[in-house]
């Protein structure tokens, strides 16, 4: 009996799963987004304590601080700026400490705001004393503009340097045997030196040991001149010399 012919298959009647090339679906990695396993959220570093958001602030232990500016949190949480000197506040600048004295222009010099532009014992900066040794007797130090110059004292100054053997006051910028002349007038005492008016005026004048002393009229301070003799005239008047 003839044997039956053989029916190719056609291919049409069913798939194969591999004949397409394709897989039934997407691969987990071809995403190109992680998927979070490690409980970081986006943005942020696992490795740090604090966060910092796009407007500054920075999430610490104790609150949100901006690091750069906050002067309990300069720089890092919990970094406390602290003032030196007495007067001056504590401030943060780009997360840095600085003191702000209380007048523009002053700077922190051993615990104290000074103004390096006039100090005569911080001239320029901090520890420059313009007063040293080798100054003549009628000259007074000062600190201009940052830099130490002398000045004339004006008439009627003590002389500096050791005590003289007799009372000693600056006149036209050198010094001169004093005569002192504290004359009584209307609600006080006026001083002259050697016959010139100086200006100074007194609310009460006296003779004490070898010390003529008397109260400024200005601003109440006292008023002591070293004197080899002291005398109080009947007339009202005490002379120094």
């Amino acid at each position: 009996m003839p044997s039956s012919p053989e029916i190719a298959a056609t291919g049409d009647g069913g798939t194969d799963g591999n004949a397409t090339g394709e897989e039934d679906g997407p691969r987990g990695d071809e995403t190109g987004e992680t998927d979070g396993s490690d409980g970081t959220p986006s943005g942020q570093d696992a490795s740090t304590d604090h966060v910092t958001s796009p407007g500054g602030c920075t999430t610490c232990p104790k609150g949100c601080f901006d690091l750069d500016s906050d002067p309990n949190n300069c720089g890092s949480c919990g970094f406390v700026c602290k003032a030196t000197a007495s007067n001056a506040t504590a401030t943060c600048d780009k997360g840095q400490c600085k003191e702000v004295c209380p007048h523009a222009g002053d700077s922190v010099c051993n615990g104290e705001c000074v103004d390096l532009q006039a100090d005569p014992l911080h001239c320029g900066t901090c520890n420059i004393n313009c007063t040293g040794g080798g100054m003549p007797a009628c000259a007074q130090a000062v600190c201009n503009a940052g830099k130490c110059a002398q000045v004339t004292k004006p008439d009627g100054a003590l002389c500096s340097g050791p005590p003289p053997a007799i009372s000693q006051m600056c006149q036209g910028g050198a010094c001169v045997a004093a005569n002192v002349d504290c004359a009584p007038v209307t609600g006080g005492y006026s001083v002259s030196l050697n016959g010139k008016p100086l200006g100074l005026e007194l609310t009460t004048c006296g003779c004490q040991g070898t010390s003529l002393i008397g109260t400024r009229k200005s601003d109440g301070s006292a008023y002591t001149l070293k004197c080899i003799f002291c005398s109080a005239a009947p007339n009202g008047h005490f002379k120094c010399n």
